[in-house]
């Protein structure tokens, strides 16, 4: 992270461009504890970020006896860690992680507009996941899955009513992101702006 705040400097020395949000993630997978994190966070806001926002992105948290894809800190945990370390930094929600996480569109609802009550949300990303074996791969896997309305056969669970319930949940989220995989059959670089575009057309229309 030295490093990256390193970088993060550099970008805005050296060229027009500056880093607006900087994500940061919970692990290791499976061990790790709501006090260390705490502690990292005292230690990761003493970097001088150039002015960048930190937001912990919540991936998919550890549940027993279940293959994780991230497998970090549960969602309640991440809260805690900020509160505790009382530090300036946020929330950054993907739907698609909290789906392989919930295993239930309805509940990643939910676990948004918590995040939303806590005051601490800054940024929700939307992309897809599916409970069964698509052309992205297996099962819950962290592939990006497009919104179902332009790729039902992706079999994502995120579907146009789902992303305006999670808009809905977010209220006046700071940042709003996609992410989507191209699709198996996109072979030019039209075909994967035509497939980014269905997404992000579907979303404005949505929010």
């Amino acid at each position: 992270l030295r490093r990256v705040a390193a970088d993060v400097a550099r970008l805005r020395d050296e060229s027009a461009a500056h880093v607006a949000v900087v994500t940061l993630h919970t692990a290791p997978r499976a061990t790790g504890d709501a006090a260390a994190l705490a502690r990292s966070l005292d230690e990761v806001t003493a970097l001088d970020w150039s002015g960048a926002v930190l937001a912990i992105e919540h991936c998919d948290a550890h549940v027993p006896d279940r293959t994780p894809e991230k497998g970090f800190l549960p969602l309640a945990d991440e809260i805690a860690a900020i509160r505790l370390a009382d530090v300036p930094v946020g929330l950054w929600l993907n739907w698609g992680r909290s789906a392989i996480e919930l295993r239930d569109a309805d509940a990643v609802t939910a676990q948004i507009a918590d995040a939303a009550a806590s005051g601490l949300l800054t940024g929700l990303a939307l992309s897809g996941a599916a409970p069964v074996e698509s052309p992205y791969g297996y099962p819950w896997i962290d592939a990006h899955l497009p919104i179902a309305d332009t790729h039902p056969a992706s079999r994502s669970l995120l579907d146009r009513a789902h992303v305006a319930a999670a808009l809905t949940a977010a209220g006046d989220v700071a940042w709003l992101g996609l992410k989507v995989a191209r699709r198996p059959d996109d072979r030019t670089v039209a075909d994967i702006l035509r497939t980014a575009t269905a997404n992000l057309d579907l979303v404005r229309a949505s929010a």
